[in-house]
């Protein structure tokens, strides 16, 4: 999970907030969340400066099958985070 390493490097301090309780229906369970977070350089394309404040919104979705989660699917604002970055 060489992403996470990547993420948590160039936002060191970043924190996430459950905008909408988790929704279960049957082997399936959704949440929408926020992320926030301070730049610390690094991310390819960035022209942000290191210290801005970013923040990203996302869902995520799980299937559970004998107790464990199985699948995994994110849906997260890439163009919204992008924009704060000022990346192209």
């Amino acid at each position: 999970m060489n992403w996470i390493a990547q993420t948590r490097a160039a936002f060191p301090d970043l924190r996430f907030t459950v905008q909408v309780e988790p929704l279960v229906a049957g082997r399936h369970a959704s949440l929408r969340w926020t992320a926030t977070g301070t730049y610390a350089g690094g991310f390819p394309g960035a022209k942000a400066q290191p210290g801005t404040i970013v923040t990203s919104t996302g869902t995520d979705t799980l299937r559970m099958d004998g107790g464990k989660f199985v699948e995994y699917w994110l849906n997260s604002d890439t163009l919204q985070l992008l924009t704060q970055l000022k990346a192209r």
